[in-house]
């Protein structure tokens, strides 16, 4: 569990929110963001 500016927050809560954000201002976007995610989600 990672601590973000001194509050814990779930992995996929984190996830959610930013695919929210991300899906909100650049939808095209969004599979590159999902690959960049799984990408650093194995290597963490």
């Amino acid at each position: 569990m990672n601590n973000i500016g001194g509050c814990e927050m779930k992995k996929e809560e984190i996830i959610k929110f930013f695919l929210d954000t991300v899906t909100e201002f650049e939808p095209e976007k969004l599979e590159e963001y999902i690959a960049e995610i799984k990408k650093n989600s194995h290597s963490s």
